[in-house]
């Protein structure tokens, strides 16, 4: 089975097969063995509290030869995820001249579920960036009520976060986001360049293009010490320079110089983490060096979110 597994309850039945006439034994977190019955075994395990819990089994044959563990690690979750955060929109009562809205938001892990009900109905899974993105369409002006929440690995669901999208065809269209393609954005560079569309059929006041948020006009390289710039074609660039690691909210919007009127906010999270990963550690096997026939099962802890690439080198001893 599935290894790690989650519930949210805390006694859970283990069942697997074995050889006939084999005496199965459980280790770790608790210890339990049982006859081979018809080729099959079940424990039943039972812990009280939150946490996670490994497990090896192990089957011994008639003429005492032990098999190789099987390694099962069962996560107890009982509390609820907090709700889901919305990084872009950046209001809940959102009002666009747009036919289309995407939400991007955080949520717990990569096993986590995100749901949207009401004007509109999806689940998606959360990224191993701890992040989501929903995309919407409605094509008639009007209001849209959505209620977003996210399922745990163990099925434990959040309160809900809700959202209004108010249609106003009137109301200039939002600013889109076309480079970089992924929010949030992860990088270990100080310098971000963004591409934004703008509507370039304004005449004879072109659209005036601006960002705001965790920024100001020293740290904008690209228009020079400036948070606005006119939409002459489409896109425009902002290329931005942090001198301290963190995590920034942008905003985006565009404005007719002769109506006044301005368009929706457009989100976007810039994650600049410069400092390298710490080492991964191992939680198995649990001993080193490691003295086994057959294949090896090496599982270890990492940072949330981090890509691993394992490089082995092996040595052979042969033992007399």
């Amino acid at each position: 089975g599935k290894s790690p597994f989650y519930t949210k309850t805390n006694v859970q039945t283990i069942t697997g097969t074995c050889a006939n006439n084999a005496i199965v034994h459980l280790a770790g977190a608790s210890s339990a063995t049982t006859p081979c019955a018809n080729g099959e075994f079940s424990f039943q395990l039972n812990n009280s509290e939150d946490g996670s819990y490994t497990y090896l089994i192990t089957q011994i044959d008639l003429a005492g030869s032990v098999s190789l563990p099987v390694t099962l690690q069962w996560v107890i979750d009982t509390v609820a995820p907090a709700a889901v955060l919305i990084t872009s929109p950046s209001t809940t009562q959102y009002a666009s001249g747009d036919t289309s809205m995407t939400i991007i938001g955080n949520c717990e892990s990569a096993q986590s579920t995100v749901s949207i009900s009401g004007s509109n109905i999806a689940n998606i899974n959360c990224s191993a960036q701890n992040a989501f993105q929903i995309n919407l369409n409605q094509k008639i002006d009007g209001i849209y009520d959505y209620k977003i929440v996210q399922t745990d690995a163990a099925g434990n669901i959040s309160k809900a976060t809700e959202l209004q999208w108010i249609i106003d065809s009137t109301t200039p269209l939002s600013p889109k986001i076309i480079s970089p393609a992924m929010a949030p954005y992860f990088s270990n560079t100080d310098t971000l360049k963004i591409a934004v569309t703008c509507d370039e059929s304004l005449s004879p006041n072109p659209a005036i293009v601006s960002i705001s948020g965790d920024i100001d006009d020293t740290e904008l390289l690209e228009p020079l010490g400036s948070t606005t710039q006119d939409c002459i074609s489409s896109p425009v660039y902002f290329t931005i320079k942090k001198s301290i690691a963190g995590l920034y909210q942008l905003t985006f919007n565009q404005s007719n110089p002769v109506s006044g009127n301005t368009s929706a906010d457009t989100g976007f999270q810039w994650n600049y983490d410069p400092v390298p990963p710490p080492t991964p550690t191992l939680t198995l096997p649990t001993t080193n060096p490691f003295v086994s026939p057959g294949n090896l099962t090496i599982q270890g802890n990492c940072e949330a979110a981090a890509v691993s690439y394992t490089h082995l080198r092996a040595h052979e001893t042969v033992l007399d």
